[in-house]
């Protein structure tokens, strides 16, 4: 009997470290899905109302573009399983007046508002290019002096390359100072500018809708790629 006793116990024991070391595996996980969750992508679909942005000679105005290409990566990043602010959902400007009286100071200083309401976020601009030749094509992201936001926009930049741009050769680049949205980020930031309204074979990708969801998939996988750094490296810098 006693003998009987010492197998059971010792049985019981190893299958309490088992339990014990699974438990442990367990919690790892949820520490990294909760770290993962913890960060809010405010993406900001550029322009909007009567700030229509750049014009193509088609006559596709940038802000819808703009507004297209931000639900998708919405979308994208939902399905992800992060948490996102939208700028904007349809096609008006963020300054809460009439848009004969388009304010674009208060417009954008109520997007750059958002990273203060969110202080552990990103944020992801999307916008279009244009260019008085044709000739220049492609994605190119710039980032903020905020750290991180170079992180993010090479991310981004790859995903893009490799995902949906094989032949682009743009490289990120850091924003100029007079952006006054990067300027004065407080969170990691960048704009995306998705490609040229000013080239013919840009301009008819982007009209399209699969090419969009393309382009979206790629800048949440850059993201992904972005925010697994920060959970392998042990935080956030929000």
């Amino acid at each position: 009997m006693k003998y009987w006793m010492i197998g059971f116990l010792a049985v019981l024991i190893s299958v309490l470290l088992i339990f014990s070391t699974l438990g442990g595996t367990a919690d790892l996980k949820n520490v990294s899905t909760t770290a993962k969750n913890e960060r809010i992508i405010i993406i900001d679909a550029g322009h909007g109302g009567a700030d229509g942005g750049a014009v193509a000679s088609d006559g596709t105005i940038e802000k819808d573009l703009n507004l297209a290409v931000a639900l998708c990566l919405d979308e994208e990043l939902k399905a992800l399983g992060y948490k996102t602010v939208v700028t904007r959902t349809e096609d008006v400007s963020t300054d809460t007046l009439d848009d004969s009286k388009f304010n674009k100071q208060k417009d954008i200083k109520n997007r750059l508002s958002l990273m203060s309401k969110y202080k552990n976020s990103a944020f992801i601009s999307i916008h279009m290019n244009k260019y008085s030749t044709s000739q220049p094509n492609g994605a190119q992201v710039f980032y903020a002096a905020v750290e991180g936001s170079e992180q993010l926009a090479g991310f981004i930049q790859s995903s893009i390359k490799t995902n949906l741009q094989q032949t682009n050769k743009r490289v990120i680049k850091p924003t100029d100072k007079n952006v006054y949205l990067l300027r004065n980020a407080t969170v990691p930031a960048v704009i995306v500018e998705c490609g040229f309204l000013s080239n013919p074979n840009d301009l008819s990708n982007l009209k399209s809708e699969d090419y969009r969801k393309s382009l979206a998939s790629a800048i949440a996988k850059g993201y992904e790629e972005f925010i697994k750094t920060e959970v392998e490296n042990n935080g956030f810098k929000g």
